[in-house]
């Protein structure tokens, strides 16, 4: 796989947060996705996510160049976005994609993949997995960056976002499972003696007028609060392992506010309206 190929790569974990979430959210839906492999006809990435997940490419790409210099590539970053479009990815997004990267390196530099000289690449694109420490069933996640940065070892996420961050993002993001999660896995990697803390990387896209904008916004994960995700992590690993006939969260299917579930006509209606993977 050369370098530009596995930018491009997938990189979703099969037993990670996504996966114990919509399992929380309908049984159901999630036997559809992910033990039957349903998706349904005609579905496309949306826009945002592909603008994000060719962002990503790109900085894994960089970040490469330094981590692994023996097997990196050495084409300019521009070279991931034509090799995504060749593959079929939007024109749109990969021209979006491109003036945001553009901006990045602009604001951060382009010195160490944009980290500047006091900051070492531990991991890029890290596997991270437990067996049995949280229930029956695994719990697996990967980490885009894990960086030193002041002596600490410290946790990167990317995120692309159009609107700005509200003033409590900090305390919005510590309550998301997927970064406890990465937070207890990168402990466990590296043994550390504390929960490692979480770098939200976001990357502002234009809208209207405003220009691209960036924020590194740094998540704190204290040890109590890591504690309780993994009693929630726990207990829902043993529901998942033991259940039977998957029961319908009726909550979830067509809510008045918010979008209906992709599989409804699939579990309500006709029967149909997907393929397998």
């Amino acid at each position: 796989m050369t370098p530009i190929e596995r930018a491009l790569a997938p990189t979703q974990s099969d037993w990670g947060s996504s996966r114990y979430n919509e399992f929380r959210r309908c049984a159901v839906a999630h036997d559809y996705r992910y033990v039957l492999r349903i998706r349904d006809e005609g579905h496309e990435q949306p826009h945002h996510f592909a603008v994000g997940t060719l962002c990503h490419a790109v900085l894994r790409y960089e970040q490469e160049k330094i981590l692994l210099p023996e097997d990196a590539g050495t084409e300019p970053w521009a070279a991931v976005v034509d090799a995504w479009v060749a593959k079929g990815g939007s024109q749109q997004a990969a021209v979006e994609s491109a003036e945001l990267m553009r901006s990045y390196f602009s604001h951060y530099g382009e010195a160490n993949a944009g980290w500047g000289d006091d900051v070492e690449i531990l991991a890029v694109e890290q596997p991270l997995r437990c067996d049995d420490e949280l229930g029956p069933l695994p719990f697996t996640a990967t980490a885009d960056t894990i960086i030193r940065m002041h002596g600490q070892v410290v946790v990167v996420d990317h995120k692309t976002r159009g609107r700005a961050l509200p003033p409590d993002y900090a305390e919005q993001q510590q309550v998301r499972p997927q970064f406890p999660g990465l937070s207890y896995l990168v402990q466990r990697h590296y043994c550390l003696g504390a929960p490692p803390p979480v770098l939200v990387n976001v990357l502002g896209k234009p809208t209207g007028r405003k220009p691209a904008w960036f924020r590194r916004v740094m998540v704190q994960m204290p040890e109590h609060h890591i504690r309780r995700w993994a009693v929630m992590q726990t207990r829902t690993a043993i529901s998942m392992a033991h259940h039977g006939l998957p029961t319908p969260n009726w909550n979830n299917c067509a809510p008045e506010i918010g979008w209906r579930c992709d599989h409804f006509e699939r579990c309500h209606g006709t029967g149909s309206g997907g393929t397998e993977q």
